[in-house]
């Protein structure tokens, strides 16, 4: 995978939970895409099974999408 696709689905993962409420990831966006996201400090997520978790942005996100 590309540096652009990886790229592209950070961006997918950010538009889509920027309704601000907590939400499972969308069908473009791997499981992979969103631990780095919370690596990031992008997304915070709850659940304890990785599957079933729910995202939902953080203030840190918020700022890179309006970047």
């Amino acid at each position: 995978m590309t540096k652009g696709a990886k790229q592209i689905r950070l961006n997918l993962l950010l538009d889509h939970l920027q309704k601000g409420r907590w939400r499972k990831l969308p069908n473009q966006v791997g499981l992979k895409t969103a631990l780095i996201a919370e690596d990031l400090g992008l997304v915070e997520s709850k659940g304890t099974d990785l599957r079933a978790r729910l995202y939902r942005l953080t203030a840190a996100g918020k700022t890179y999408l309006s970047a």
